[in-house]
């Protein structure tokens, strides 16, 4: 079959894709000059949006709508094998953590960090932060994963160092980390998201 009798086939079946909707189907080549443009600017050499979840509604709108809907599951606590339903917590320390989570945070907020994060970075990391007194956690922070890098020894992670915006390094123990990534078969130890390819 030739090229441009291909081509026709694909207008024609994108074109009752899209009367199903009610959307106008280009006339002519219009359509395929559209297709030309829209490659053009999928180009590399062409500016990409550096910041998707500011400059793009689509992206903002898909991960707020993740964040909102994870934040209202309600969580389970696993001790051994025993699972402790949320609502069954009413004292103690653990029920204050998740109460007061941070001064910046409520726990609403901490469970939207992580559908955002990895949405838009392809992986999100809490920091527990532990009591002087009784080295319990006291607090959790999230953090930026750009700021974070993993120093690695022997294969593995000795410690995640934070860079401030004042350009000072945090050596962080990774037993105080949480990281929650998605797979990325480049880096095992970073998560990678499909707004960063």
């Amino acid at each position: 079959m030739a090229l441009k009798q291909r081509l026709q086939n694909v207008v024609k079946a994108i074109g009752a894709g899209w009367r199903t909707v009610g959307t106008v189907m280009p006339q002519g080549d219009g359509f395929l000059h559209f297709i030309s443009i829209a490659s053009e600017e999928d180009n590399p050499k062409h500016i990409r949006i550096k910041n998707p979840y500011l400059d793009n509604a689509w992206v903002y709108s898909a991960t707020r709508v993740m964040a909102e809907n994870l934040a209202q599951v309600p969580f389970l606590l696993k001790i051994g094998d025993t699972e402790i339903q949320e609502t069954s917590i009413k004292y103690g320390w653990v029920r204050r953590l998740f109460d007061y989570v941070s001064p910046y945070m409520n726990k609403y907020s901490l469970f939207e960090s992580i559908p955002t994060w990895l949405t838009l970075r392809g992986e999100c990391f809490w920091k527990l932060v532990r009591s002087n007194i009784n080295n319990r956690i006291a607090r959790i922070r999230v953090l930026v994963p750009d700021n974070l890098e993993a120093v690695i020894a022997n294969g593995e992670i000795e410690s995640w160092d934070e860079w401030t915006e004042k350009g000072q390094k945090i050596h962080h123990d990774p037993s105080d980390i949480i990281q929650f990534k998605y797979f990325n078969p480049y880096d095992r130890f970073r998560g990678l998201s499909c707004l960063r390819l």
